[in-house]
């Protein structure tokens, strides 16, 4: 069964969020420790994304969810390309605006690359995305 379009929408944004939202704890330390502030203590940033609830989340492992992932994250990221009329552009153009579509499809992949190991999944699960990825190009081509 593969997930909604709106579920890779909204757990992306707070996978995204998870890594930039912490909380910091307060530690009393010893007096000889480097890391001391001024009033002998050290912040210590807990980062949302290390919550075991979040990294256990079944949609993670979802089937289809990070390729539906990887579909939406592009699309929102090619905007006007989208409606482009590819067979009225000169080979410049068209050269242009395919090598911006590779870079576009190629960041979103190093972007949820990071993502998937980041929320604990394998090596060759992200392996499977780029498979998608590259079967992505060659069909943009056909």
């Amino acid at each position: 069964m593969c997930c909604d379009q709106d579920d890779a929408i909204f757990a992306m944004r707070i996978a995204n969020m998870a890594n930039t939202f912490y909380k910091i704890d307060t530690e009393e330390l010893k007096e000889n420790d480097e890391n001391l502030d001024e009033s002998g203590s050290r912040e210590n940033k807990k980062y949302l994304q290390s919550d075991h609830r979040l990294l256990r989340h079944k949609i993670w492992k979802k089937p289809g969810f990070w390729e539906e992932a990887l579909k939406e994250s592009v699309f929102a990221q090619l905007g006007p390309h989208v409606s482009t009329k590819w067979d009225e552009m000169n080979t410049e153009e068209l050269r242009e605006v395919v090598s911006g579509v590779h870079n576009i499809l190629f960041g979103q992949l190093g972007t949820l690359s990071f993502s998937m190991l980041q929320q604990g999944l394998t090596k060759e699960e992200v392996r499977d995305l780029k498979l998608f990825y590259w079967q992505s190009i060659v069909s943009l081509h056909y």
